[in-house]
């Protein structure tokens, strides 16, 4: 799957599993393996030998659903601080 189909396939886990994700207005998703939320998402503690979630989806370019796994596991904490943020400046990485 490329990113876009990604992308596809995971808002639409969102929607059928909203008792784990709430509020699709604090998440952001990168197309391919992170996910970043503002408030802790409800998962079961996930150890190594974990079973995905089977999820059937379809996305545009196939006729038939595809069967996917789906398997989440909480990584660690991120803290962003926006209060210097300016609108429509670049991140330090794009400068120079």
């Amino acid at each position: 799957l490329n990113c876009d189909d990604n992308r596809d396939v995971f808002w639409a886990y969102v929607v059928k599993r909203s008792d784990i994700f709430g509020d699709p207005f604090k998440l952001a998703y990168d197309g391919k393996s992170t996910l970043f939320t503002v408030d802790k998402l409800h998962l079961k503690q996930v150890s190594e030998k974990a079973d995905p979630e089977k999820f059937s989806f379809k996305t545009v370019r196939e006729n038939k659903p595809s069967e996917l796994s789906i398997l989440m596991k909480f990584t660690g904490l991120v803290h962003l601080d926006f209060r210097n943020a300016e609108a429509g400046s670049l991140d330090e990485r794009e400068k120079g």
